[in-house]
Parts: C-alpha cells; structure tokens; sequence
C-alpha cells in the first residue's frame, strides 16, 4: 500500500520534508538560545548599571591594560574639557521613530588623554548632504556622568568608513578609526552620557528595552511550522495510500466481473434443454 513512497519523487519530496523540518526545528533552537542571551544580558545590564559611580580616569588608569568587557554599562563620570575641533557625528541613529545621528565629542582629561562622549541624539538634516546642527557642548571645565560603551565594530554588512582621511560622519562609534583623527590619545571605551530627558538636544540615548522580545514567539512559530509540514506530509501520504488502496479494489472488481460479451450468451443449461436427445421422435 505504501510501495509508492519508493518512487523517486516521493523520496524526492520526503527528503525536502525532512530537510525543512530540520531546518526549522534548528531556528526555533536558535531562537531560544537568543533568548537566554537577551536574558542574561539585560541581567548584566540592570546590576552594572545600580553600581555607584567611578571616575573613568580611576577604572582606566594610564598605561594600565584593561579587559573592558567586563565594565560595559557601568556608571562613571568624568572632567575635563571638550574638543569641538574632533567632534564626529555618528549616521543613522533613529529615536522613537525619528532618523537622527549621534554626537561624540572627545573629552580631554586632566592626564591629557580624551574620553569620547556619545552627548546624545539630534535629527537628521532635512536635506540630503546637509550638514548637521549641532548644538555646543558647555565650554571649560565640565563633568559629566555616562555609561561604559565598548568600540563598535562592523558587522558582515555594515556600512564601511574610509580607513584614511578625517570624516566629520561616520557610520559607529569606531574607537581605533576616530582615534586616527584625534591628536589626544583616547580611552579604549566611550560614555554614553547621561541626563535627565527634558527635551533638550542632543537628547540622551535611552537604555535598551530590558525584556525578553519576540524570541519566544518566534521560537513558537517555527515549532509550529515544523508540525505542520509534518502533518503535510503525513495527509499528502494517507491521501495517496488511499487512492492505491481504491485503484486496488477497482482493479480486483474488474478483473473479477464477467466479460461484457458473456452477458447476452446463454448458460450451459439453456444450451442443454433445446438440444435434443438422440432418438428422440418428435411429435
């Protein structure tokens, strides 16, 4: 009944099943891993950024290596000056909804090295090619208080920045790259800096959304998927057993059912009774 399933397209098609239900099954595993991920990041997230306040010149002391993996998120504040000269903006930055660019300014420090500060959010020129407004930081002696960012790295399809050159627009927060340009040596993280959000520009960049997103549901859905190509599978197979089994029992009626011809002859015993019996007189 099931001798079909050998024929190549239907090897053919459970192969592909099967392949698609092993991809599948992979991108709902994946997804739950993504899951623990955001988890254990926004745990991370919410019990560095509750630590008390340091100076960055005390977390990042001179000359000294430092793993800054560790340090992301963390509070710190900083004094110096601002380098207005070396300010860059930062492309494609949107915020609730609205295309922007963020502003990072080098922050010399009293040991002469430069922490750069992402100061905020502006929106985006109205034009293409416009230059950006940006508002001034304060002048002289300032502190401010930020969080610990990593440098930021391009992924596989990034937007690229001209290795050489000075750019007053780049596409990240590219430490090493900005560095190129500046004359003061910079730390190896920037500070996204902090304030209360009462409308000014550059606004702050708010934390990220510390929940689980739509992992889960996506997870969901390619479980879901997957039953249903199985079921797919199994419904397409038990139709066709059952049009086998029904071209079966036609085959088996036709070939048991008398000729069509045979229908109109008659029977042995018909033949037998008008036949006459030898010396037999008729009267």
């Amino acid at each position: 009944m099931y001798r079909f399933l050998r024929r190549p397209r239907w090897i053919l098609f459970t192969l592909l099943t099967v392949t698609l239900m092993v991809v599948m099954v992979n991108l709902g595993i994946w997804q739950l891993n993504r899951l623990q991920e955001r988890r254990s990041s926004n745990r991370e997230i919410t019990s560095r950024t509750t630590l008390a306040t340091i100076d960055v010149a005390e977390l990042f002391p001179a000359g000294a290596p430092v793993e800054t993996g560790p340090l992301q998120w963390r509070p710190v504040e900083a004094t110096g000056t601002y380098d207005i000269a070396h300010e860059v903006a930062i492309n494609d930055r949107s915020l609730d909804g609205v295309a922007g660019l963020h502003v990072v300014t080098p922050l010399v420090l009293a040991d002469g090295r430069a922490l750069l500060v992402n100061r905020g959010w502006i929106p985006a020129p109205p034009k293409v090619g416009e230059a950006p407004q940006i508002p001034p930081p304060a002048s002289g002696t300032v502190t401010i208080t930020g969080r610990v960012r990593p440098s930021q790295k391009r992924g596989w399809l990034g937007p690229k920045d001209k290795p050489t050159g000075t750019l007053a627009r780049l596409a990240r927060v590219d430490i090493p790259r900005i560095a190129a340009q500046t004359p003061e040596a910079l730390l190896p993280v920037y500070a996204e800096e902090i304030r209360s959000d009462d409308g000014a520009i550059p606004r702050p960049i708010p934390l990220p959304e510390l929940d689980d997103g739509s992992h889960l549901s996506y997870a969901g859905q390619w479980f879901l998927f997957t039953i249903c190509a199985a079921g797919g599978w199994y419904a397409l197979v038990r139709r066709k057993a059952k049009q086998t089994r029904q071209e079966a029992r036609r085959l088996e009626l036709s070939a048991a059912a008398p000729p069509a011809g045979d229908a109109d002859r008659p029977g042995p015993d018909a033949v037998a009774s008008t036949t006459e019996t030898p010396g037999t007189t008729r009267s």
